[in-house]
């Protein structure tokens, strides 16, 4: 009679009780949006300046000069994180990117759109080591040789108290897409205004005007939210606004740049535009984008489509091992 033998195997699940959502960001473009009149009775024109590198605009002959100190970075570029159910933004702990499968940051395990669990093992197999000490009284010897190996994450700071001195709030809104940052005060802004001696100003004037439109908000991979916009036929100045369930949510302006036949005359023109929104839409209820010249009662509304793209994804090395969440993996066997 042969002696008995006992088989036993050493089995992982993922600890899932303590889970992050990660997101990235970059530094935004400043622009201002200032409104210049030259006096009573006269037209006011809008326009654009970047404050980021400052500006020198001319309208009408009118140079107006805008001095900045540069770009300010009150928060830096970069990947920071939050509780799966928390809006708060938390930093001044290590956390791998989207490509990264560093043992030693927070984030070497990911989930994709799929719900599955997945490393690196090439990464995690210099650190990790798992045997069987004594088959009959269940005892195994572990080591995970890692920064992150079963600790609580002790050192991560909201980013409003990391930053307290430049940075007044910071949330992640429910959607998981939308970072707002309110910064406690930019540098002063210096403005100038340059007349020549003598003018002799030539105002044309022509009547803002459109003949239809088409548009869609879009919530591009990278988070931002826009409203694409095409007119057809239009000149001059139009008002326009996004309404969800009959509610106004954005409102917004532009210019159309004037085109001109040889005799001097306006022409319409189709033209396209893109204007950054912070509201988002939904396509259960019913969003509108409407526009007018400058009389909310002959204001045009349209129903668009609310499209979202996928965030990016990250990529699995080839040498990856997929785990399904919720299953068991045997990992080593004796």
């Amino acid at each position: 009679m042969g002696a008995a033998e006992i088989c036993c195997s050493v089995e992982f699940d993922p600890f899932g009780k303590k889970r992050f959502k990660a997101f990235e960001i970059s530094t935004p473009v400043t622009r201002g949006s200032f409104r210049l009149s030259s006096g009573a009775g006269r037209p006011r024109r809008d326009f654009i300046a970047d404050l980021d590198k400052g500006s020198k605009i001319f309208l009408d002959k009118v140079a107006v000069s805008f001095e900045t100190p540069g770009k300010k970075v009150p928060v830096p570029d970069g990947w920071y994180f939050g509780g799966a159910r928390s809006t708060d933004v938390l930093t001044n702990v290590k956390i791998n990117g989207l490509n990264e499968w560093d043992v030693n940051k927070l984030g070497w395990l990911k989930y994709n759109n799929q719900g599955e669990l997945q490393y690196h093992d090439m990464e995690i197999g210099p650190v990790f080591t798992a045997e069987t000490v004594n088959c009959k009284d269940n005892a195994v010897n572990v080591d995970f040789a890692s920064d992150y190996s079963n600790r609580e994450i002790t050192e991560a700071q909201n980013l409003e108290d990391y930053y307290s001195s430049t940075v007044e709030t910071a949330r992640r809104m429910d959607d998981n897409r939308h970072l707002i940052v309110t910064f406690r005060q930019y540098d002063k802004l210096k403005a100038m205004l340059t007349f020549p001696g003598k003018m002799k100003i030539i105002q044309h004037y022509s009547t803002s005007k459109f003949t239809d439109f088409a548009g869609m908000a879009l919530l591009d991979k990278h988070s931002n939210r826009v409203l694409n916009i095409t007119v057809f036929g239009g000149v001059g100045k139009l008002h326009g606004s996004m309404k969800v369930a009959g509610k106004s949510v954005e409102s917004f302006d532009f210019i159309i740049d004037t085109q001109r036949d040889a005799s001097g005359k306006v022409t319409p023109v189709d033209y396209n535009n893109y204007v950054q929104i912070t509201q988002w839409c939904t396509n259960k209820g019913k969003t509108e984008l409407c526009l007018h010249t400058g009389d909310r009662n002959v204001e045009k509304c349209k129903a668009i489509y609310c499209e979202s793209e996928e965030n990016r994804q990250f990529e699995i090395p080839s040498t990856a091992i997929d785990y399904k969440a919720g299953t068991r993996e045997s990992l080593a066997n004796s």
